[in-house]
């Protein structure tokens, strides 16, 4: 049986016994209210961008209540909300689409009104009118939508307001939705891509840990495990590369944004290689099943190894742009990129090149020296990020 000549001792490795579900931005709970995990985290994720919608309502209410006191304002909140929905990002095109819909919209209402009256088949008609006149001019169901619902509105509330009032409530309530978002409260870019690539590291984390588990154990259950956890981690990373644009176009169109550019650029770069890591990791898992399967036993260091990477990737998940987790998972990266075996069989080689190639995936995404290196820039970027 061939020896390693180069061993991780001293290396903190995760225990192999089955671990709990890292919790990084997820919701720790009991096992038997594991059900409620999702929708909790759901319930967190929205909460913020309903009470700025909620407020935004509120707020573009009164100001238009204020400027046309005769009027219901109807349109001002409903605008609000509809320019803020839909997630960060696009929220200017967002609320021009909605302001043509709502223009055309009142058009075709208001002329219902005067030509026709206000009734059942009335309100049906210039919705359906509204909508017919928007659709050859945008593909976009957003503006098609509010076309309809303005005109309903319009026709159903009868001579409550002047077409023009309605308008401009609805240019009220976007306009106030854009101050929110774009001035006030405009989310931190860094920040967003880093809580975007937690999910994605911790999951890689553990499917990391299962392998090496199943190795050191040879295990065939964990390294099923291991690839139901690499396919749950899909979902993350696909919502990972949605957000890479999104705070791409806060750093150009925001003044927060614009702040942080050189920041979330850098950031970028290095979260760029997650993909690459995932990848890695479905090779381990690949190679891992190999291995388990195999007559020959695991050699003690490779199934070391792998743990060393699920420790320095569940690390770095805590705080992907924090300095001491990034020195971590440089460290850890370090170690298996110059892990040598000699006299291994094939298996053992191809499972240790692919080791290796997920060290430097990891060195990657930490960005950072093993040693400490331009720790104190570091620091200051950390700390200037947190203060903003």
């Amino acid at each position: 049986m061939p020896q390693p000549v180069t061993s991780l001792a001293g290396w903190e490795s995760p225990a192999f016994a089955a671990s709990p579900t890292l919790v990084t931005g997820m919701m720790r709970l009991p096992a038997s209210l594991s059900w409620l995990r999702q929708p909790l985290v759901q319930l967190r994720t929205k909460l913020a961008p309903v009470t700025e919608a909620a407020l935004a309502a509120g707020l573009a209410w009164g100001v238009a209540h204020m400027l046309f006191p005769s009027q219901q304002a109807t349109f001002a909140p409903f605008s609000a909300i509809v320019a803020l929905g839909g997630g960060r990002g696009g929220r200017g095109a967002r609320a021009l689409l909605m302001l043509i819909g709502v223009l055309v919209g009142v058009g075709v209402g208001e002329l219902t009104v005067r030509t026709v009256g206000s009734g059942s088949w009335q309100v049906g008609f210039a919705a359906g009118m509204a909508m017919l006149l928007v659709s050859p001019l945008l593909v976009d169901s957003l503006a098609l939508i509010q076309a309809g619902v303005a005109a309903a509105i319009v026709v159903a509330t009868g001579n409550q307001a002047t077409g023009y009032t309605r308008f401009l409530d609805a240019v009220i309530g976007a306009a106030i939705a854009l101050l929110m978002t774009q001035v006030l409260f405009t989310p931190n870019p860094v920040r967003l891509l880093s809580k975007a690539a937690i999910p994605v590291l911790g999951a890689i984390g553990e499917v990391l840990n299962e392998v090496a588990r199943g190795l050191s154990e040879r295990d065939s259950r964990a390294l099923d495990d291991a690839i139901q956890r690499l396919r749950a981690a899909h979902k993350p990373l696909a919502a990972f590369t949605d957000t890479q644009p999104l705070t791409r176009g806060m750093a150009r169109r925001t003044i927060r944004g614009r702040r942080h550019a050189d920041e979330l650029a850098a950031l970028d770069h290095r979260l760029d290689g997650l993909s690459a890591l995932y990848t890695s990791a479905a090779a381990l898992v690949r190679g891992g099943q190999r291995l388990v399967m195999g007559p020959e036993d695991v050699l003690e260091d490779v199934a070391a190894a792998v743990a060393t990477l699920g420790q320095g990737t569940c690390a770095l998940a805590e705080k992907p742009d924090g300095f001491d987790a990034r020195r971590q998972a440089a460290r850890c990266a370090a170690a298996v990129e110059g892990m040598r075996v000699t006299g291994a069989d094939q298996e053992h080689t191809l499972l240790l090149r692919e080791v290796r190639q997920a060290g430097t995936d990891l060195s990657r995404i930490a960005g950072h020296p093993p040693h400490g290196g331009s720790g104190a820039d570091d620091r200051s970027h950390e700390s200037a990020g947190a203060g903003q």
